[in-house]
């Protein structure tokens, strides 16, 4: 969130000489104390000028003071107001969730804003941005931050893709939600309710503190660490019942899961038959280069799974990865002959030899070789 001062025309000529860039820190701060006479609102406007201020002491006893402001004398300020940009220094520096409902709900709010606090609010600020209907159609991204908010409820998320299907709104940026909403045309999203919420947020914060908590043990543990094999029976009994609560899921909590869940979550639910939930996976914002490198070898995935990776610019820009594709028997055959030029001669010759791709492949992989030796001679 960027945070931008007001023009100095915008305080009363009665203020201006405190908070002028070129004012004295002693007339500064003052005014962030209160010695000088403005209204609730003007002081809210002062504290957030003089939060941006080039002077550090002046700063932060403009931000402290905005802070440390009482209820009583901020919520009647905060309604007096009239300019976003304040709105903004408020979500930033006074971020607790009641005060962050008051910018939400304000009118002056701007659509920028609320866009950026969907990312992160918790799930009950989630449903207070999802009410108000007339700004989801002017910014469709809001519900778009909404979605990928790991807080907000499925409930939640729900009612939005079943408002966002009514009225046509489309999502590029979001491949899973957009399937999501073609599915809807033909069937039902299905009932959500508080026990299924709890169960979901459950679920998918768990798997991301697992993984949180593997990658920190792997960066501690050493070569050959005794209880390595205990370990991985515990996982391995873990990610049975894991797979099993997946399992139970609807298919828009799959797609969900798919989308913001652990490298665990996306590596079972990129292998589901269901189209719309291998997508999310493989379109997933969480997606990391060796999550490609692995899947592209992967000859269990679906076909779609490997079509998207090969039609991808930069993952097939990527040698490693286009080695993996082309040994993969689920390359599309048409791609695979398209990109046989990129290939070196060493990597040719093991493709010829691979008897997992097709004979055709083969065949054309050994004619290149025959041709680069020929030219040789």
């Amino acid at each position: 969130m960027e945070l931008v001062p007001l023009a100095l025309d915008a305080f009363p000529e009665k203020l201006q000489h405190h908070v002028a860039p070129d004012a004295a820190p002693p007339r500064k701060l003052m005014a962030i104390r209160g010695l000088v006479p403005a209204s609730p609102t003007e002081l809210l406007m002062v504290l957030h000028q003089l939060s941006l201020d080039d002077d550090e002491k002046v700063r932060s006893a403009a931000v402290e003071a905005l802070v440390d402001m009482p209820w009583d004398v901020f919520q009647p300020a905060l309604s007096g107001l009239r300019h976003p940009a304040v709105l903004t220094g408020i979500a930033v520096h006074r971020n607790d969730e009641e005060s962050l409902e008051q910018v939400i709900l304000h009118p002056r709010v701007s659509d920028d804003l609320v866009l950026a606090l969907s990312r992160t609010v918790p799930s009950w600020l989630a449903d207070v941005i999802a009410e108000n209907q007339v700004r989801l159609l002017r910014t469709p991204k809001i519900i778009e931050a909404l979605y990928l908010n790991e807080q907000t409820l499925m409930s939640t998320v729900h009612r939005i893709v079943e408002f966002a299907r009514r009225n046509d709104v489309a999502f590029s940026d979001l491949p899973a939600l957009q399937g999501l909403l073609r599915e809807l045309e033909a069937e039902e999203l299905g009932s959500q309710d508080e026990e299924r919420d709890g169960a979901f947020a459950l679920l998918l914060q768990e798997g991301l503190a697992e993984e949180e908590e593997e990658e920190r043990r792997a960066k501690d543990r050493g070569p050959l660490q005794t209880g390595e094999e205990e370990e991985s029976a515990e996982k391995s009994r873990k990610g049975s019942n894991r797979a099993a609560e997946i399992d139970n899921m609807n298919l828009s909590e799959k797609i969900r899961l798919a989308t913001l869940g652990s490298q665990g979550d996306r590596d079972y639910l990129i292998r589901n038959s269901n189209r719309l939930v291998h997508m999310a996976a493989v379109t997933s914002p969480k997606i990391q280069p060796k999550d490609i490198h692995t899947w592209a070898a992967n000859r269990s995935l679906p076909d779609g799974v490997i079509t998207y990776i090969a039609n991808h610019r930069e993952y097939s820009r990527n040698y490693q990865i286009l080695v993996r594709l082309m040994n993969n028997p689920k390359m599309p055959h048409q791609l695979a002959t398209r990109k046989l030029t990129q290939l070196n001669k060493n990597d040719l010759k093991k493709l010829m030899k691979n008897r997992n791709v097709s004979p055709m492949l083969q065949r054309q992989a050994k004619a290149m070789v025959d041709q680069m030796e020929k030219k040789k001679r």
